[in-house]
């Protein structure tokens, strides 16, 4: 089965099913999805109920309770529970190697111009690969991060749980935990909350849980909501959310798939129907 499908609506309804919303409306009727449209099922797009992914042209992996403004090929970058991805921000592009002579493609690719001028002048020009692991690197955004407007991110970063990236900043390497970084490159300008509070909302790990479980807890003092967090967990009165993303791609390509069967045995069963009759008027 190819990795490029044409988007039906059963597609679509495997997203209102899921609670995969495409826009800040919630509607599907004007969301960057067509059904009729070929669409890339290539890499993973690992989705959690009630996430949003505003933009396209791909789904990715997101989080329950997060929404981007921003695509991200599905195999770059994971996003976590609670998160908020403004507009415009980015993966950077690949590395080049910086040891060669030159640190042009044409010495280990024969992408456009290069295989195109070896070809026409008939020389097969030796290749190697530069090998750069970080041109593969995955990139994770943890969970209750708020990233900015046109941010520009290195692949293979971890931004930390909690964290907040300033506007316009360019991310060269991890991100700690509930810091602020900004800048080009992004520096840490404070932190959120004071080294213990930190700790405490590490341990706690309260995005596992749904927010309307925080009802009655005071999350407007976040040392206060740690303990109250806490007792119920102690009390045995809180459950965590548990995991129930889907691989929509692999669901998408199962769907096109069956689609595509069904179709073969439709147009079969008419001819055979015709042979059938064909033989009992003889």
């Amino acid at each position: 089965m190819s990795n490029i499908i044409t988007l039906e609506q059963t597609h679509m309804d495997l997203l209102i099913k899921h609670k995969v919303y495409l826009n800040s409306k919630g509607n599907y009727s004007s969301s960057w999805l067509k059904v009729g449209k070929p669409y890339n099922t290539t890499g993973k797009a690992l989705i959690e109920p009630y996430a949003g992914i505003f933009i396209g042209p791909r789904l990715g992996s997101v989080g329950s309770f997060s929404y981007t403004k921003s695509y991200f090929p599905p195999q770059d970058l994971k996003i976590g529970r609670y998160c908020a991805i403004a507009e415009n921000v980015k993966i950077m592009g690949s590395s080049h190697p910086v040891d060669r002579l030159s640190m042009s493609g044409f010495c280990y690719s024969r992408a456009i111009p290069f295989g195109i001028f070896e070809k026409d002048i008939s020389i097969d020009f030796p290749k190697k690969p530069p090998g750069l692991k970080i041109n593969f690197a995955f990139a994770t955004i943890g969970n209750d991060v708020w990233i900015g407007e046109g941010v520009l991110l290195k692949r293979g970063v971890t931004i930390g749980n909690g964290a907040v990236i300033a506007a316009r900043s360019v991310v060269t390497k991890d991100v700690p935990p509930y810091s602020i970084v900004a800048g080009s490159p992004a520096v840490i300008k404070k932190y959120r909350f004071s080294d213990d509070l930190i700790e405490n909302l590490l341990s706690s790990e309260w995005w596992k849980y749904k927010y309307t479980d925080f009802k009655g807890l005071d999350f407007l003092n976040p040392e206060i909501f740690v303990s109250q967090l806490e007792e119920l967990k102690v009390k045995g009165l809180i459950t965590s959310l548990e995991d129930s993303s889907i691989d929509l791609h692999h669901e998408f390509r199962k769907i096109s798939t069956s689609s595509a069967q069904s179709s073969i045995t439709g147009y079969q069963n008419p001819i055979n129907l015709g042979i059938l009759i064909d033989n009992k008027d003889s």
